[in-house]
């Protein structure tokens, strides 16, 4: 398969108090984004900035229900930023990786194919955190270019696996955000 995305190389980053998450998936029930929420609203000692890219496909109203539960879930958790930002073209989603440089990718689908929406993450240098389902094994080396996490977790596990990566060193965050493009530059260009 091939991906496009950044074909430069590696990109480092600098480590900052604050862990830039993104999620990118359609809103439906499947990829459980209402479980990133749970997740999140668990967090309550690290700055944290969560981009979602994405829309329904379905109904617009799941959307909007959606970001009503993240404001009703994490509306008490002043350290968490929450951007919705709706249909995201690819363009737009390549410009965003290389504007944010996101700390890790999030991903907690029930199933997946091989995501292609985390190889384009990974040829960014970012790391991913996902789910064990379908391909995502075959993409995600456990504690090498992210993590990987049951294929049904609760919220304390994600949650858990968000401060596993926000407590590595960040010469250690580096090593996986290389490892990650080296993943996608040889597997997945």
């Amino acid at each position: 398969i091939g991906i496009n995305g950044n074909y430069e190389s590696f990109i480092p980053k600098t480590e900052t108090r604050t862990l830039r998450i993104i999620s990118v998936a359609y809103v439906q029930k499947i990829k459980r984004i209402d479980l990133i929420v749970e997740a999140l609203a668990l967090v309550s000692d690290l700055q944290i900035e969560w981009f979602h890219a994405g829309h329904s496909n379905q109904s617009e109203s799941d959307f909007e229900q959606l970001k009503k539960y993240a404001v009703e879930k994490l509306s008490g958790n002043k350290n968490i930023a929450v951007t919705f930002l709706g249909k995201t073209g690819k363009a737009e989603l390549f410009n965003l990786y290389e504007k944010k440089q996101f700390d890790v990718f999030l991903n907690v689908s029930e199933t997946e194919g091989i995501p292609v929406s985390m190889m384009e993450a990974m040829s960014y240098s970012v790391p991913v955190i996902g789910t064990n389902v379908g391909g995502v094994a075959e993409i995600v080396s456990n504690g090498e270019n992210g993590f990987l996490l049951s294929p049904y977790p609760d919220a304390y596990e994600v949650a858990d696996a968000i401060k596993k990566f926000d407590a590595l060193d960040g010469s250690v965050k580096n090593i996986y955000r290389k490892n990650a493009f080296t993943t996608w530059a040889k597997k997945f260009n």
